[in-house]
């Protein structure tokens, strides 16, 4: 077994980081409570006997592979990193899958997107030990600085710098890599290096069965433990039975089981009427699935038309949900504000909505405040070119709501497009359904 520069570079720095970590008192004592707090959750018999089937598993798709030749001991320590680093929080995040499909792609991007191609082919372009660990550092550093110096007022630029820089290393690391390849290519064993990364690829995606049984499993024994909490006596056998066959096998039908399917199926005392009652559950879920596949085609069809239809809504209505739910929110926080210090403020805080997460990481949204602070609007155009704004004013108690095809032009007032909707009905745009996602249950 044989790990390259890059990876005892990686292992050299996560064992000095610990020990700083350990050296300091404050981080000592959090590491130590993280530790204990960890160990705790994993000393659990139904966890550790699904950790070692993990591991059986994948070390029998090793075996089926050596017995085919596709796998020997020069490919040892790739096995161990795909299996550790990239299968087993594969394996933690089971949990998080909603259907088998999102699992497939899931996986395959994990191991076959462009940022794994990428990764691989600089791999063939290591560099001494004590580059590495320089190169690791820098990247490290580059990386946490893009990602905390938004939260800071004014360092927006700043992280946009760092992304720069970030960028020329990368290309430098790209350009030098091939010049690597092309000037030394008899360097490398093009064989194993062509066996090491099939094999990043393959054993994950072989890891899927595995993974798919474990999802599945979880939600039928989440399903379970509720249908307990619902029911004060114990569910007769012939219940939970029907629950489990009910599933199909399908994580979707198993992920979506919540709500009052739960108190409907805790008050049934027969298996044929938990069978029954499972029939309809997956009828209502395959409604759901069509109900909100037809709104995402919708979205689609209409990307990139402008113009209204026969309702007056706006055609490309890409975004309109989750832009809305965002302003919302950011009112509410503004109107609290306000109500404290009588002034309005344009803080970073203000984009803590849960909402965001759905919105890009550019999301555009941007704050307006008056001088006295005591007026502001935000607003945001969407992919669609439609502007959404919500704002407000000395009166708290006044909730401005605007949208069109325009930016809008001055503070909330009553006109201009600007409703207040505590006062007058809601405009279309902001009252209306069609943009809500179709809930689960």
């Amino acid at each position: 077994m044989e790990f390259s520069n890059r990876e005892i570079a990686t292992g050299i720095l996560i064992v000095l980081g610990l020990t700083f970590l350990l050296a300091l008192p404050e981080t000592r004592r959090t590491l130590h409570k993280g530790i204990i707090d960890v160990l705790k959750a994993l000393v659990q018999w139904k966890f550790l006997l699904l950790i070692a089937l993990y591991f059986l598993y994948a070390i029998g798709l090793v075996a089926v592979a050596k017995s085919q030749s596709w796998w020997d001991t020069s490919l040892l320590s790739v096995t161990i990193l795909t299996i550790v680093v990239t299968g087993f929080p594969l394996f933690l995040n089971a949990n998080d899958y909603k259907t088998g499909s999102e699992l497939v792609r899931k996986v395959v991007f994990e191991v076959a997107g462009l940022s794994a191609l990428m990764i691989t082919y600089l791999d063939l372009g290591e560099f001494p030990i004590w580059g590495e660990l320089i190169l690791q550092l820098v990247v490290s550093f580059l990386v946490i600085f893009i990602a905390m110096t938004p939260r800071i007022p004014g360092g927006k630029r700043a992280a946009q710098f760092f992304e720069v820089l970030l960028g020329v290393l990368a290309l430098g690391l790209v350009i030098s890599t091939a010049v690597t390849l092309f000037t030394e290519p008899k360097s490398f064993d093009w064989l194993h290096e062509l066996k090491a990364f099939a094999l990043s690829i393959w054993l994950p995606i072989a890891l899927i069965p595995f993974l798919y049984f474990l999802a599945i499993l979880m939600q039928i024994e989440s399903s379970l433990v509720r249908l307990k909490m619902h029911n004060d006596r114990k569910n007769p056998l012939r219940i939970r039975l029907a629950l489990v066959i009910g599933f199909r096998g399908s994580l979707r039908y198993a992920k979506r089981f919540s709500g009052h399917w739960i108190t409907d199926m805790s008050a049934q005392r027969t298996f044929r009427g938990g069978l029954a009652l499972m029939r309809r559950h997956r009828e209502a879920v395959r409604t759901r699935v069509t109900e909100q596949r037809a709104r995402d085609r919708r979205l689609v069809e209409r990307a990139g038309r402008r113009g209204v239809d026969e309702h007056g809504l706006w055609l490309d209505r890409r975004e309109f949900y989750e832009t809305r739910g965002v302003l919302d929110d950011i009112w509410f926080t503004q109107t609290a504000i306000f109500q404290n210090g009588r002034k309005y403020v344009d803080e970073p805080f203000l984009f803590s909505s849960f909402h965001l997460k759905e919105l890009p990481k550019d999301h555009g949204i941007k704050i307006v405040l008056a001088k006295n602070a005591h007026a502001w609007y935000g607003w945001r155009r969407t992919p669609g070119g439609y502007y959404f704004a919500t704002g407000g004013t000395k009166d708290v108690d006044a909730r401005w709501q605007y949208d069109g095809s325009e930016l809008p032009t001055g503070f909330p007032h009553s006109a201009g497009g600007w409703v207040n909707s505590t006062q007058n009905e809601k405009a279309a745009e902001w009252s209306t359904q069609v943009d809500r996602p179709v809930p689960i249950f």
